[in-house]
């Protein structure tokens, strides 16, 4: 028991040392502390912005070239084409059974639905 007493005074001295020196520590060491941290941090920054300018070089770089999305959007276009024209088909075809019978809006709509596959989700008749 009293090697932990002596123990806890040892401690409780050491910490009365540190504030004592933490007191005792001029303004001036403490300033060029924190001078150190902010060019340490602007050092970082500067670092990072330029492996981020390389990471950018290098990504424009790997970029496909003007004809290669060219190429791609004018299938795109057509895609979306064709897709559109048979939806307009499919609309042609309710159209057409409505026309045939106005009293039946919901055969038109079921007709219209068959006729789109599965491009088309829904159809509707708006009789007016």
């Amino acid at each position: 028991m009293a090697r932990d007493a002596r123990g806890g005074r040892r401690e409780r001295k050491a910490a009365r040392v540190g504030a004592d020196a933490l007191a005792r520590t001029p303004v001036r060491s403490q300033q060029t502390l924190s001078r150190v941290a902010i060019l340490a941090a602007l050092l970082l920054l500067a670092i990072y912005t330029a492996f981020a300018a390389i990471r950018l070089q290098h990504s424009e770089s790997a970029a496909p070239n003007g004809e290669g999305l060219a190429a791609r959007a004018t299938t795109l276009a057509e895609r979306l084409d064709a897709e559109a024209d048979v939806l307009k088909a499919a609309l042609s075809a309710g159209d057409a059974v409505a026309r045939r019978a106005p009293d039946a809006p919901l055969d038109a709509a079921e007709a219209a639905l068959r006729a789109a596959g599965p491009r088309a989700t829904g159809a509707a008749v708006v009789l007016g």
